[in-house]
């Protein structure tokens, strides 16, 4: 949460539009600044909800007590918690007393099938990628499939936020998501932990259909254009717009004739050639955002498991400044085992591949306080690696 500025969800988009398709009230309350008790008790009191759920990531997780606390002193609501943290730490989030139950990964379905019980008062301890939480202890219910076509999903529920709160509108863009999970492994991220949760773990990585996703950013465009929100960018969030490269070429010629507007995306410097870069130029895109991390090799291929070499990273590079389009570079400094010399290469490659612009975010670990999570998401923080010798 920052003060003031609010960032859309598309997770939350996407469950609220499951559940009003099947004629479930939704509302939402998006904390972009603090509340007191009375306001927010007050909130909760005006809407009358049967059921509260709350989503947020490992760096707003400390602000859950005084929320559920404040809920339980008042109301008997069952309160149900997602996101990332939540999927990743789940025993850490239900050991706060007033938390009822989790949410393992997407939830789309386990949130119907939950709304569906409580409605009818059924019993609801036994939904699958539900943990609950009883008298006798956690029951850890099955994590179910991965939802593997994404245009069975109804489109979001853009409804669902307010559009002149939210950070991207206040630069005239619309954020958009319209792919879901990554290919790689990189040990710094939470993608391959999450991948392991599911049965269908190879199907982790799933696209929109182009034509699909071109229907979708045409429903967000209507709804802003409904609210009177000027857009005149497109934010892609999805963690590579390259891949795969069949796809991207059908949806940036698609995205071409009946889009076009400017727009940013992610992409991963050894998924790019140059037939796809002068697409992305040809459809509109005046940045690309690209993770670098360390320019330190063995920092680059053993630490973080980001097997490219600084050849392919340059390339990639030079490929987007002969187009034309401006370059992110990301950067992270103080990872383990970072002496000045290896940080001092991450200096030096970005000298040599030169970017737009560079960031540089400092490393931090989350440690988390259940028995899966900190091996499968920071291996690197567990394993007796001897230091890098210079």
């Amino acid at each position: 949460m920052l003060e003031g500025w609010g960032f859309y969800s598309e997770g939350l988009a996407s469950i609220s539009a499951v559940l009003k398709q099947n004629k479930h009230n939704v509302s939402l309350l998006h904390l972009i600044k603090d509340i007191s008790k009375e306001e927010f008790l007050l909130k909760i009191e005006k809407e009358k909800p049967d059921l509260i759920g709350f989503s947020f990531a490992t760096t707003t997780f400390y602000r859950l007590s005084n929320y559920v606390k404040w809920i339980k002193m008042k109301f008997n609501i069952p309160i149900i918690c997602g996101g990332y943290h939540p999927t990743l730490a789940p025993e850490e989030v239900l050991n706060i007393k007033e938390v009822d139950m989790v949410c393992i990964g997407e939830g789309e379905y386990p949130m119907l099938e939950l709304c569906n019980k409580i409605e009818k008062k059924e019993n609801y301890e036994y939904i699958d990628s539900l943990y609950v939480k009883t008298k006798d202890g956690i029951i850890k219910n099955k994590i179910r499939p991965l939802i593997e076509n994404l245009d069975t999903l109804p489109f979001p529920d853009f409804g669902l936020f307010n559009f002149n709160n939210l950070i991207a509108s206040k630069i005239n863009t619309a954020t958009i998501m319209i792919s879901r999970g990554c290919l790689y492994n990189c040990s710094y991220c939470a993608n391959h932990a999450t991948r392991k949760l599911y049965p269908n773990s190879n199907k982790y990585t799933r696209t929109r259909s182009p034509e699909n996703a071109i229907e979708y950013i045409k429903i967000l465009l209507q709804h802003c254009g409904n609210e009177k929100i000027t857009i005149k960018y497109i934010g892609f969030l999805d963690n590579n717009l390259s891949w795969p490269k069949e796809w991207s070429i059908k949806f940036l010629n698609l995205y071409l004739q009946e889009i076009h507007l400017p727009f940013s995306c992610n992409l991963r410097a050894d998924t790019i050639d140059k037939e796809l870069c002068g697409l992305l130029k040809k459809a509109g895109c005046f940045r690309v955002h690209i993770g670098v991390e360390s320019g330190n090799k063995e920092i680059r291929f053993s630490i973080l498991k980001r097997s490219m070499p600084d050849n392919v990273i340059k390339k990639a590079f030079d490929l987007f400044k002969n187009a034309k389009i401006s370059s992110l570079a990301y950067n992270m400094v103080g990872l383990p085992y970072e002496t000045p010399k290896a940080a001092l290469d991450t200096i030096k490659l970005n000298a040599l591949i030169k970017p737009t612009r560079s960031l540089a975010a400092i490393f931090c670990p989350f440690l988390f306080y259940c028995k899966v999570q900190a091996s499968d998401i920071l291996p690197l923080l567990y394993r007796p690696y001897p230091p890098l010798l210079y």
